[in-house]
């Protein structure tokens, strides 16, 4: 919205706005940010809101925090998160999260069981990043 509102407001000053498509051509070239965040752990649960079976990661308050300000610059885009370099889901990123928690969900219990136990190796870590 406020894109659009930027784009009328210089149309009626007459500016040129032929640079908005090469500022989105060079925006979509960007490194792909990403981040590593170590785990805390995890527990299987179901999921509130798909009422399946989720695996519940807490990060440490660190990762946290660094999680947080990820998904704050982070709204509006598709990320990828990974575990032992394999992809394991790409959620949207519609709100901040704040409380260093994250459900998955959408794959099997074995799956999920797959994942908890690579989680809970010494130093294992996600890593998470914007496509």
């Amino acid at each position: 919205m406020r894109h659009t509102v930027l784009f009328m407001w210089l149309l009626c000053l007459g500016v040129s706005v032929m640079g908005q498509e090469a500022l989105a051509q060079a925006h979509s070239r960007t490194t792909t940010a990403s981040i590593t965040l170590q785990v805390a752990s995890t527990k299987m649960e179901l999921a509130a809101f798909s009422g399946t079976d989720g695996l519940e990661i807490t990060l440490t308050p660190e990762s946290a925090a660094r999680f947080r300000a990820f998904t704050i610059k982070g709204i509006g885009r598709r990320s990828q998160l990974l575990v032992n370099g394999k992809v394991v889901t790409e959620p949207m990123i519609n709100h901040p999260i704040v409380e260093g928690r994250v459900v998955l969900s959408g794959m099997s219990k074995a799956e999920l069981q797959a994942v908890a136990q690579q989680l809970a190796a010494p130093g294992a870590a996600i890593v998470v990043r914007l496509k």
